[in-house]
């Protein structure tokens, strides 16, 4: 199965099967015919390997066990299951089973590599999705030895992970995991930015069953409070307020999930990571993926993990849970958390809150817009204007000089209306970002006032631009885009 045999001749890539086949398989090596959709279910939960196949219908037919029931009595310790020998194929390397072909495997794999086992073992703590491999060149730091958890021994087993990761070890790492077919190495490709491939390893679900089987639970806590530093730092290093780092963010999701639950014990080195990791998980969905439910849960998360650090009232992540409850639509909710957040603000006032008053504030009158509330929502916005020509943020002046215009269109004063979103599309455009997040709306805002004027042509040229911007940045499924169409 090694992936470097091309010195030698073309490599025949030997997969899994597939579940029908696996399924098939099961049902005709036991007679259970009255089990095919439980049979396919085995097999999509062993990964459709023919060696756990062979194990399963071994057990099932020699004790009676029904597919559903062996799933079920797997899922309670797939490791244990699957060390079985008496059910391991008697033609197979005198018995072997996959727990043990896999822990040799590994072993073997730690011999070219020192850091082979550690990566897989750290790497089956993670999501059950591809994980990309800057996770690891950006937090190998916080990846402490694993020392006698491993089942390798020798000098190098205490040497610090990032040490042995450095440069090219981490490919050096990943080649010897793929000479015995513990990982496979490929390109995420993302799909609203397809020019940008991250690579990425995946683990077979019993590898990484197997994998996990080296750690007892007691050793768990500071385990993942390692994987949660080191994400902290992965996180960093892609902006989700940026639209260029989503494929990163999007690779690390499923990932960020994981190590975002903290301990009952987690110190407050584990509980700031987790907040971090937390943040920037609502921030991407709210964003990028318009999944508000998620979005807010994950804010709600991280501003409670702050308070316990804290104490109650204080402004950080409110301002974001009211922006999220304004997508939601849920207006009276947000208008009360906006509010929130400017007296919070207030109580603490100093030059660093004063932008985020500014945006507060523009956010605020967004909400009033959409409530009705025209004359609430010009003075916030023209307070927020302040704040952001005070602070050259070019950003939040061309968001409050468009939603400015929103008002006055409202108020039927297009002329004036005209001015601000010309005003806002001129601004944006000079931070030489084309495909800037905010870019789309206050295109497809001039092209309504265009159109309200009966210039038509403008008009269609702007609402392509704004379309051809979502469906780039955000895809087809965003609300944004719809709102194109």
């Amino acid at each position: 199965n090694s992936h470097a045999w091309r010195s030698v001749g073309e490599p025949y890539n030997l997969g899994v099967w597939s579940t029908e086949i696996g399924g098939e398989y099961l049902v005709r090596r036991t007679g259970f015919h009255n089990q095919r959709d439980d049979g396919a279910a085995l097999s999509r939960r062993l990964g459709d390997l023919p060696l756990a196949l062979e194990q399963a219908a071994a057990y099932c037919e020699q004790l009676g066990v029904s597919f559903s029931e062996y799933l079920r009595r797997i899922e309670l310790s797939t490791a244990t299951m699957l060390s079985d020998k008496r059910y391991a194929p008697v033609d197979y390397r005198n018995q072997d089973t996959v727990t043990s072909t896999v822990s040799l495997a590994m072993k073997e794999a730690t011999r070219i590599h020192s850091a082979a086992e550690q990566l897989i073992v750290y790497a089956s703590w993670l999501g059950p999705n591809p994980i990309p491999l800057f996770f690891f060149s950006h937090g190998a730091l916080f990846l402490r030895p694993l020392g006698n958890l491993l089942s390798a021994r020798g000098p190098d087993k205490a040497v610090p992970l990032g040490q042995m990761l450095f440069g090219e070890g981490l490919d050096e790492a990943v080649a010897a995991l793929r000479s015995f077919a513990l990982v496979e190495r490929f390109d995420i490709v993302d799909t609203r930015q397809p020019g940008v491939q991250i690579p990425a390893i995946r683990l077979h679900p019993l590898v990484r069953d197997i994998a996990r089987a080296h750690w007892p639970e007691d050793q768990l806590p500071p385990v993942r409070a390692q994987l949660r530093a080191a994400m902290s730092v992965a996180v960093g290093s892609c902006d989700p307020k940026f639209v260029e780092a989503w494929p990163f963010c999007d690779a690390l999701l499923p990932h960020m999930d994981v190590c975002a639950r903290v301990d009952v014990d987690a110190n407050l080195f584990d509980r700031s990571s987790a907040e971090k990791i937390l943040f920037d998980a609502a921030t991407y969905r709210h964003m990028a993926l318009a999944a508000f439910h998620d979005a807010l849960r994950d804010m709600t998360s991280a501003l409670a993990l702050f308070e316990l650090q804290s104490g109650p009232d204080h402004f950080r992540h409110v301002s974001v849970i009211a922006s999220i409850l304004h997508s939601q639509g849920r207006l009276q909710e947000a208008k009360a958390t906006y509010e929130k957040t400017l007296w919070l603000i207030d109580k603490l006032p100093s030059i660093f809150t004063d932008l985020l008053r500014a945006k507060s504030l523009n956010g605020l009158g967004l909400v009033l817009l959409d409530l009705g509330e025209l004359s609430a929502a010009r003075s916030a916005f023209d307070e927020a204007l302040g704040g952001g020509a005070r602070f050259s943020d070019e950003r939040l002046t061309s968001a409050v000089l468009n939603n400015i215009g929103l008002v006055l269109r409202k108020q039927g004063n297009s002329a004036e209306a005209l001015q601000h979103f010309e005003a806002a599309v001129d601004l944006i455009r000079s931070e030489d970002e084309p495909k800037a997040a905010n870019l789309s709306r206050h295109i497809n805002n001039l092209a309504l006032i265009y159109e309200d004027a009966g210039r038509l042509p403008e008009a269609l040229k702007l609402f392509n631009e704004a379309l051809e911007i979502n469906l780039d940045i955000l895809g087809e499924d965003h609300p944004d885009t719809a709102m194109s169409l």
